[in-house]
């Protein structure tokens, strides 16, 4: 796991590194943490965390927290709860992105041509972010996405005329 701290002070990331490493070995004990950014930020009103994962089937899945308001001795656990949690969530989830990489792929799988599919894992949960991102696309290209976010996409051409096609289609169909 990569962990990179942005955060006021020794004292503060010590803290956050400390509790990080402390919960996420207590979860996963055979697995390696590397902070490979660890700064201070110059204000004591920022504190930003961020975890990733790779999987042992190579997918990466991240979580992170962006803090703006005045740090006590209180907000690096709770941001370092926060963002633990929401590991822990996704890797028990088992999908092969995380829930904001998901809806950011949307829009490529109603782009693309044939049946697309992105394994969410087991109890998918669509995010407000996703359902959103398939109902543009739903409406705009006029396709449809299951239950599992599948969908078979418009099959856009680069250059093409997308309207025009359709156009085609519809008179065709007539």
């Amino acid at each position: 796991m990569n962990v990179s701290i942005l955060a006021p002070g020794s004292s503060v990331r010590n803290s956050l590194r400390e509790k990080v490493t402390q919960r996420l070995l207590a979860r996963y004990p055979d697995t390696d943490i590397l902070y490979p950014i660890d700064e201070d930020t110059g204000s004591g009103a920022r504190l930003y965390l961020l975890i990733v994962v790779e999987t042992s089937n190579g997918y990466r899945l991240g979580q992170d927290c962006l803090w703006g308001r005045k740090i006590n001795s209180a907000t690096s656990d709770s941001v370092a709860e926060t963002v633990i949690r929401a590991v822990e969530r996704e890797l028990d989830q088992g999908g092969c992105v995380d829930e904001y990489m998901q809806d950011q792929l949307v829009v490529f799988q109603a782009l693309a041509e044939g049946r697309s599919t992105v394994d969410p894992g087991e109890n998918p949960r669509a995010t407000l972010h996703i359902q959103t991102a398939r109902w543009v696309a739903a409406r705009v290209l006029g396709l449809t996405f299951d239950e599992q976010g599948s969908c078979s996409g418009c099959g856009f051409k680069v250059g093409e005329n997308y309207m025009e096609r359709k156009l085609e289609e519809a008179v065709a169909d007539f």
